[in-house]
């Protein structure tokens, strides 16, 4: 079976020009895909069933990723995982502004981003471990996104508009897009904490189903 896989920005005439596509396709027992895109471009390419499920951060909680977190010495910090140049002039100065005002630091995650005060490299591990110390987070990337909302962290979704992101945020019910205008606000309060927890768990449970229904089918 196939678990939450995307084809980014891969379109119906790109899968025609490999023709492992086809035969890769019928030779799984169940498909799935974590956005409605990937689904409806493969559908056309394949006809059968194919899911829509949550991306497979979601199917562990935030206490699952606590127990695996690395040490962070650092403290009162807004964290940016932004990709290099999708973030206006006027973007940066609303985040170093925001900053300023709060009296935090701007550590930057692997990215080097020259406005920050500190750019910090490491692990998937300590990706996570700099995402759940943060005060506040930036991001414009689909994990970046995802994993702010398992830990609940107040953050905004600036910059890259790509497809993957925007779906992400309409499935999780949130609204965390912001620019220099809205920045403090979605900062603040851009989403019910309540509402995206009672979201994740229905999403979890969901992916948890599809798998626990497939691998059984197969085991039969």
């Amino acid at each position: 079976i196939s678990y939450a896989p995307s084809l980014n920005n891969a379109t119906e005439e790109d899968l025609m020009n490999y023709s492992f596509v086809q035969a890769a396709m019928n030779g799984l027992y169940a498909v799935s895909v974590r956005d409605k895109y990937s689904q409806k471009t493969l559908k056309k390419y394949a006809d059968r069933e194919i899911e829509v499920v949550c991306d497979p951060t979601v199917l562990l909680q935030k206490s699952d990723y606590e127990k695996i977190e690395s040490r962070c010495d650092e403290k009162n910090y807004l964290l940016i995982y932004i990709y290099n140049r999708t973030i206006s002039g006027a973007e940066v100065a609303a985040i170093c502004r925001f900053a300023r005002e709060k009296g935090l630091k701007i550590l930057a995650f692997n990215q080097d981003c020259p406005w920050c005060d500190k750019i910090v490299r490491g692990t998937a591990i300590d990706f996570l471990t700099y995402i759940s110390h943060a005060d506040y987070i930036c991001t414009s990337t689909f994990h970046g996104t995802m994993l702010s909302a398992i830990y609940g962290k107040k953050f905004a979704v600036m910059g890259n508009k790509n497809r993957k992101v925007s779906e992400l945020l309409a499935t999780l019910e949130i609204n965390c897009r912001a620019d220099e205008n809205s920045l403090e606000n979605i900062l603040e309060h851009g989403y019910d904490t309540e509402k995206l927890k009672q979201r994740l768990t229905k999403l979890r449970a969901s992916g948890v189903e599809y798998l626990q229904r497939n691998m059984e089918a197969i085991g039969e």
